[in-house]
């Protein structure tokens, strides 16, 4: 494959290795990082925010009434990131 993807103009490759991505991204792996927080939560290690990138799913989840998991999504299709105000609040955008 690699051989085959050096021939091939990069977009093209991006495409098809997003869309690889997309199918070995599953809810499992969401659950492993929220079960993750919470426990960090749980044990007394408190985080205003637990923030994770390479998702391809952008998500703003609740963990307790003072934290936050944060999953960026990517910069491919859906171009979210996450922006942190003056005043400590982060929020998910979107570049448009």
């Amino acid at each position: 494959l690699q051989s085959l993807f050096q021939v091939r103009p990069p977009a093209w490759v991006n495409k098809i290795g997003y869309r690889w991505a997309q199918r070995q991204t599953n809810v499992e792996d969401k659950d492993e990082l929220l079960d993750y927080a919470k426990d960090e939560e749980k044990h007394g290690n408190h985080r205003d925010y637990y923030v994770f990138g390479h998702t391809h799913l952008a998500l703003d989840v609740p963990i307790t009434d003072n934290s936050r998991m944060i999953l960026l999504g990517d910069c491919f299709e859906q171009w979210t990131y996450a922006q942190l105000d003056e005043k400590g609040n982060l929020e998910i955008k979107n570049y448009k």
